[in-house]
């Protein structure tokens, strides 16, 4: 059988269109989203980087307590109420992730910029979690 996807999306866009008919506004949808990370042991320090595209750096909030780095951002709707939309695929949005780190670190020393919608924390480990060369004497 043949599916012809052109055919769904008109019936989708028949659907929100009633949709914006019985409410008489624009439906606005508002969902919470995972950003993906990337988290690296660099040896004496963790790298966490995560895709933020189209955030922008103040509305990025990092917060470390203990060993929990959490990520939360939002982004409001951005129709204005007097405005009729006909259709939008830009709805605002809240994300929040949090990495548990498998070593203690060095919270007075992180450091995060972001670039190109990428959004990298440095961690530092505590001096007592950082790996330590041992050297071997021959007996």
């Amino acid at each position: 059988m043949w599916f012809n996807f052109s055919d769904l999306d008109r019936t989708f866009a028949a659907f929100d269109a009633l949709q914006r008919e019985i409410n008489g506004q624009p439906r606005r949808r508002s969902f919470q989203a995972r950003p993906r990370v990337v988290a690296q042991d660099d040896g004496d320090a963790w790298t966490v980087s995560a895709e933020l595209p189209g955030i922008p750096a103040d509305a990025v909030e990092l917060t470390l307590t203990g060993q929990v780095l959490r990520i939360s951002a939002r982004r409001p709707n951005r129709i204005e109420d007097e405005k009729v939309v006909h259709r939008t695929e830009r709805n605002g949005f809240e994300l929040v992730r949090s990495l548990t780190l498998p070593h203690k670190v060095d919270g007075e020393k992180v450091t995060a910029r972001a670039r190109n919608g990428i959004f990298t924390v440095h961690l530092p480990k505590a001096a007592d979690a950082r790996p330590r060369n041992i050297t071997v004497q021959a007996a």
